[in-house]
């Protein structure tokens, strides 16, 4: 697959990713505090750290980060982006007939949404974090995205699909 394909006129970057997709938590900011206990200050203001809460967090991100640096190699890009991502989760045991191994869906699972956790706003965010300084320098560049959450169907990989498109001025989204 070609590092960036043209589509009238704007770069793409497309990959997908392999792997389970994990949630961004949530950030907290903590004081650091010296051995005896008091805080480190930088001026007036209390020095933080910030600790992320994703459960899983970390596989995901090396896992999108990995693929990211396969399918794009060049400087990360600038300006506005668009963004699209369709997760696909793995599926439960209990969705197949005989278990995963046989493969065959059980009718009552057959085209089912993911309507579950983790949600695709914080699936969103961890992908969007591990991007950054890769296909983007940060995320805030990504000024139009589009997300979708499914169960993986069968013979499919669970991941992602990745779509990064460059927004070219004085156009309108589409």
């Amino acid at each position: 697959m070609p590092h960036l394909v043209p589509e009238g006129g704007a770069a793409v970057i497309e990959f997908h990713v392999r792997g389970t997709p994990a949630p961004g938590g949530s950030k907290t900011a903590v004081a650091v505090r010296r051995g005896n206990g008091s805080i480190v200050m930088k001026g007036n203001r209390p020095v933080l750290r910030y600790i992320d809460d994703g459960k899983g967090n970390k596989k995901w991100r090396e896992d999108v980060e990995h693929y990211a640096r396969r399918a794009y190699t060049g400087a990360p890009l600038v300006g506005p982006l668009r963004l699209v991502v369709e997760f696909r989760m793995p599926r439960p045991a209990k969705h197949f007939v005989g278990g995963r191994k046989d493969g065959e869906l059980r009718a009552a699972f057959v085209g089912i949404e993911h309507a579950q956790k983790p949600d695709t706003t914080k699936l969103l965010r961890s992908t969007e974090d591990a991007l950054s300084g890769i296909v983007w320098v940060d995320d805030a560049q990504v000024v139009e995205q589009y997300a979708t959450k499914r169960w993986a169907n069968h013979g499919e990989l669970v991941g992602a699909r990745i779509r990064i498109t460059k927004v070219e001025r004085g156009t309108k989204a589409s």
